[in-house]
C-alpha cells in the first residue's frame, strides 16, 4: 500500500462494489457532484473509513457518507447510497481528502478504541504531508492524547 497524498482518496468505496461489478469511484464522484452543487461537504462514513485504513475488518453493507446537508438517499448505477446529515464540523474537516477519511476513521473508533497502534497504522498509510495535516486538525482531547502517545511510542523505537 503506497502512502496517500493529501488529495488522494483511499481505497474503493466498499468491498460491495466488487461483488456488484460497478465502479466505486463512480459512486463517490456522483455523490460528490451532488454535494458540490448544493454547497455541501461530504465525507466517508467512519465505518468505511476505518476499514480502508485496515483498522477493522467490518464493512458497511451499503455505501454511507456524512454530509453537511440534509440526510437523503441517492441511487447510482443501481446502488443506494445513504448521505447522512451531521452538524459536527469537526467530523467534516478536510472533507473529500485522505486526511478527512483518516479523521472519520478515528471518530468512528471512538475514545476507548483509538490507540497508538491505530494512529501508527494511519501514519503509515498517509503521505507525510497528509499526516501532518491530520495532526493539525481540530480534534477532541482524547484524540490528541492518542497522537501524543503514538509519538512517544515511536520515539522509544
Amino acid at each position: 500500500m503506497h502512502a496517500l497524498g493529501p488529495d488522494e482518496f483511499p481505497g474503493p468505496l466498499s468491498r460491495l462494489a466488487g461483488r456488484l461489478r460497478f465502479n466505486a469511484d463512480t459512486l463517490w464522484n456522483r455523490a460528490h457532484q451532488i454535494a458540490r452543487i448544493n454547497g455541501e461537504a461530504l465525507q466517508a462514513h467512519g465505518a468505511e473509513a476505518a476499514r480502508r485504513f485496515r483498522l477493522t475488518t467490518q464493512a458497511p453493507t451499503a455505501p454511507v457518507l456524512h454530509a453537511s446537508g440534509s440526510s437523503r438517499t441517492i441511487r447510482v448505477a443501481g446502488v443506494t447510497v445513504r448521505m447522512i446529515h451531521t452538524s459536527n464540523r469537526r467530523r467534516l474537516q478536510f472533507a473529500g481528502e485522505a486526511t478527512g477519511v483518516a479523521l472519520s476513521a478515528l471518530w468512528h473508533l471512538g475514545k476507548n478504541n483509538v490507540t497508538p497502534e491505530s494512529v501508527a497504522a494511519i501514519e503509515t498509510a498517509l503521505h507525510p504531508a497528509a499526516f501532518e495535516k491530520l495532526r493539525s486538525a481540530d480534534m477532541p482531547v482524547w484524540m490528541q492524547k492518542a497522537f501524543a502517545d503514538a509519538a512517544r511510542e515511536s520515539a522509544r523505537g
